[in-house]
């Protein structure tokens, strides 16, 4: 899944998150453990229903040899996959060939949803750096509304400080392992959508629509997951924003400029450092898809 080069990465990821868990998870404030808990909620169901709709996806497959045969008296395979030596017109060698073609798609299902679920994982994470810094800024609100202590309101700037440019260099790692992998990603399974569109304007081949949608939910999580990270960012720099400026002394308001300013500069995520990732960049692929498959479509029917 990543280039070798970038295992020291990998690794300094997984402990971060570890060292993020572990720091936190044990807190005694309500909200927090409130936060941890919904967000493992959220996780949780974001996972089910990314595995229910892939799982549905490769489920159309099955019931088209029985369709085929019942109404259509034509023995087919499940898809147009075989070995060499296996004659699939008998009947062994139907159900070994059967059992092969379920087999790659157990191994290609359960590939792409652990390597999906990781990358979701590591990006979602970076939402618990945002609830922690808008609790901290609430917090310094609080402070000095209530006039405490000028060193606990610096405490808690210096420590947000801090925790941002970690989260920026957190990002930084993350941009690293996945900008490669996500341009690889989104740019076969948009070729496979113009392929498979293809497929459907001429064979109308019906199996192939869950594996369509399934590409195409596959370039939509990926765009969903950037677009996940700018509203993260976004979240950060509006709790910011909030803060009574006035009351901070002149050190912490130097603090706090430098801050803002790093926020307006937030570390995001590319495909191949090529375009933003993001919802927007995930509509004008899904509309230069559509596009070519017209001009090839066209082109061949003329």
């Amino acid at each position: 899944m990543f280039h070798i080069r970038y295992v020291e990465d990998l690794q300094w990821v997984i402990h971060f998150i570890q060292k993020l868990y572990k720091a936190h998870i044990k807190t005694k404030s309500k909200e927090r453990l409130a936060f941890f808990s919904n967000f493992a909620f959220g996780t949780e169901v974001f996972f089910k229903v990314i595995t229910t709709l892939y799982i549905l996806s490769v489920f159309t497959f099955f019931p088209y040899p029985l369709y085929m045969y019942y109404f259509e008296n034509e023995v087919v395979t499940i898809i147009p996959v075989y070995l060499p030596g296996v004659d699939e017109t008998q009947l062994a060698g139907y159900i070994i060939l059967s059992c092969y073609q379920v087999l790659l798609f157990i191994l290609a299902t359960f590939g792409v949803l652990a390597c999906d679920f990781f990358m979701a994982i590591i990006i979602i994470s970076t939402l618990i750096f945002a609830k922690l810094i808008s609790l901290d800024m609430a917090q310094i609100n609080d402070d000095l509304l209530q006039k405490n202590s000028t060193l606990t309101v610096k405490s808690r700037l210096r420590n947000i400080l801090l925790m941002h440019q970690e989260m920026t260099k957190y990002m930084k790692r993350v941009e690293k392992l996945t900008f490669i992998m996500f341009f690889g990603q989104i740019a076969s399974s948009s070729i496979g959508s113009v392929i498979i569109f293809y497929v459907i304007l001429t064979l109308h081949y019906l199996p192939v629509y869950g594996l369509l949608f399934g590409l195409l939910f596959q370039i939509f999580t990926a765009c969903l997951l950037g677009n996940f990270v700018e509203l993260t960012h976004d979240r950060i720099y509006k709790s910011a924003l909030y803060i009574n400026f006035n009351e901070l002394s002149l050190e912490d308001q130097r603090i706090y400029r430098f801050f803002i300013k790093n926020c307006q500069k937030p570390a995001l995520l590319t495909i191949g450092a090529m375009a933003p990732l993001n919802l927007a960049t995930c509509v004008t692929i899904f509309s230069r898809i559509y596009s070519i498959t017209m001009l090839i479509f066209t082109m061949v029917v003329e």
